[in-house]
């Protein structure tokens, strides 16, 4: 079964016919005409379909608690008057819901032809809409309750199957509801006139001037909404707008004092007075003085501070800022190492040596030949040297005496050569 097609509602037929000795026809809730094709077509069941069974409905009572099961402007569209009135389900009704079904079904019937009818339905029109047709025809009409159960099943079609009803009905009162004093606003509240005008006072009372939720005193024709009879946007929505133009006063009796007139109540939109006095007003500053016009009043404006004192620090360096640190000094280059002695000096240092060695041995012949001396020794020296240097240890001072050694061993080799050859 589709979602929007009530629960049970396949079980109970369309309608029934109109109550014996009344106007009003119960009746199940009518589907749109998308949801009704789905269905076969004996269960089909429109607005255009109650309509075409009963040419004279000119009203329509809706106790059903949502809207979504048809658009009302199918009943207006046809010159049917729809009223919507919201009830839950599975409850009894309040004294409101009462009022209201009440009242619009006294308007109806004031105002009918001798052959309209009025239709009221609810889900299965059933229990709700025979608790409140059956509580009207006690109530108002008078009838005995147990020939309003029995008329009520028998133009239905089906007997109210919930004892809550039944049992509520067995308390219903028998005095009659007088409904030209219960007016109904636009949210579907229906009230007496006289607790609407109570309502009003109580509200008025909490609000001097006016309530916020009336907009008006209290007499002034406000309603239960808050709305003046004026409209919302009247003068009397917004608080009382003093007498009517052209309004004059009733004179006073003679003899007795003049009435003095009512206080006007403050506006309700304006600045709030000040609890404890208006703020103390700020000092007033004197204006920019002008070149060559002194101001009378104020005294001389104070000379221009002296200009501040050119900073000797570089550009772009604050004088807070910490000093910039200096290249670290530069150390003297290291000394280049010391080589091995060159030819010449080898030959300084051994000429000396060598004449004295001459001397010591008695020999003369150093002084002849110089060359061969020098050549002989170049010789002699560069074939030790090798060998020498490999072994002994390369410092200094012992490089000085190695070289003196090898020289005295190769001047005394060569003296005692040339000795044998002079001999």
């Amino acid at each position: 079964m589709p979602k929007s097609i009530p629960e049970r509602w396949l079980e109970y037929k369309p309608y029934g016919t109109v109550i014996s000795g009344t106007k009003i026809l119960p009746f199940k809730v009518p589907l749109k005409e998308a949801v009704s094709n789905n269905l076969e077509p004996e269960k089909r069941f429109t607005t255009s379909v109650l309509l075409q069974a009963f040419p004279r409905l000119k009203c329509i009572i809706d106790l059903t608690n949502t809207s979504r099961y048809y658009d009302e402007k199918e009943f207006i569209n046809s010159g049917v008057k729809y009223e919507k009135i919201m009830v839950r389900g599975r409850e009894v009704p309040s004294m409101d819901v009462v009022n209201r079904f009440f009242k619009t079904m006294d308007d109806f019937t004031s105002a009918c032809g001798e052959d309209d009818i009025v239709g009221v339905h609810c889900t299965h029109g059933v229990n709700r809409s025979g608790y409140l047709i059956c509580r009207y025809l006690v109530q108002q009409l008078g009838w005995e309750l147990e020939n309003c159960l029995k008329a009520f099943e028998t133009a239905r079609g089906y007997p109210i199957d919930r004892k809550i009803y039944i049992n509520a009905l067995q308390k219903v009162p028998r005095e009659k509801i007088d409904t030209s004093k219960i007016s109904v606003d636009s949210r579907g509240t229906a009230g007496s006139e006289a607790a609407n005008s109570r309502r009003v006072m109580r509200v008025s009372f909490k609000y001097p001037g006016g309530s916020p939720y009336t907009m008006g005193p209290p007499g002034f024709g406000a309603t239960r909404r808050g709305f003046a009879k004026d409209g919302p946007f009247s003068p009397a929505h917004f608080g009382y707008a003093g007498p009517p133009p052209g309004f004059r006063p009733m004179p006073p009796p003679p003899g007795m004092p003049p009435v003095p007139p009512p206080p006007v109540p403050p506006p309700m939109y304006g600045p709030r007075p000040f609890r404890y006095g208006p703020p103390p007003r700020p000092a007033m500053r004197p204006p920019p003085p002008r070149p060559g016009f002194p101001i009378p009043g104020f005294p001389p404006p104070p000379p221009p501070p002296p200009p501040p004192c050119p900073s000797r620090t570089p550009a772009g360096i604050l004088p807070h800022a910490p000093p910039a640190r200096l290249p670290p000094p530069k150390m003297p280059p290291p000394p280049p190492p010391q080589s091995a002695p060159t030819r010449p000096i080898l030959f300084k240092r051994l000429q000396p040596q060598k004449r004295k060695s001459h001397l010591r041995n008695g020999i003369l012949t150093s002084a002849r030949n110089p060359v061969d001396l020098m050549r002989q020794t170049n010789s002699q020296t560069s074939r030790i040297l090798p060998k020498l240097m490999k072994e002994q240890d390369f410092t200094v001072d012992t490089f000085e005496e190695n070289l003196l050694a090898v020289s005295s061993q190769s001047n005394r080799r060569s003296a005692k050569g040339r000795y044998n050859q002079t001999k």
